[in-house]
């Protein structure tokens, strides 16, 4: 029997996560980022996410968790999507082009401090 679409999908992300496990480089890639963020929050600065579409959702979400509670009680995290601000972002856009939406608010709130993770799923 031919398996169902959901099946597949399951079965591919199941494959995908058997891949990761078994690439040391991008384990310790993610350490390190992980690292970093420790780090970055240690010294009181901020992670800012950003990503378009459905990337930009996942930066809600991972900014959210971390801001949050994400599995335990524990203090807030400053952890932010600069994508979250349709009115800013339409603004720029529309003032100095979409290229420059996300540069403009690392401008104005990004410190040295601070880590920029940028999301991508296509």
């Amino acid at each position: 029997m031919k398996p169902s679409i959901i099946q597949q999908r399951l079965a591919d992300s199941i494959a995908l996560k058997q891949q990761i496990l078994n690439d040391d480089v991008l384990l310790q890639q993610i350490e390190q980022l992980v690292a970093n963020m420790v780090s970055v929050f240690k010294r009181e600065g901020k992670v800012l996410f950003c990503g378009n579409g459905g990337s930009a959702a996942d930066a809600q979400h991972l900014a959210g968790e971390l801001s949050g509670r994400f599995y335990y009680d524990r203090p807030p995290l400053f952890a932010e999507a600069i994508s979250s601000n349709i009115a800013y972002l339409t603004a720029v856009s529309n003032d100095y082009g979409y290229q420059e939406s996300f540069a403009r608010m690392i401008k104005a709130m990004g410190r040295k401090e601070d880590i920029l993770i940028g999301l991508s799923t296509s």
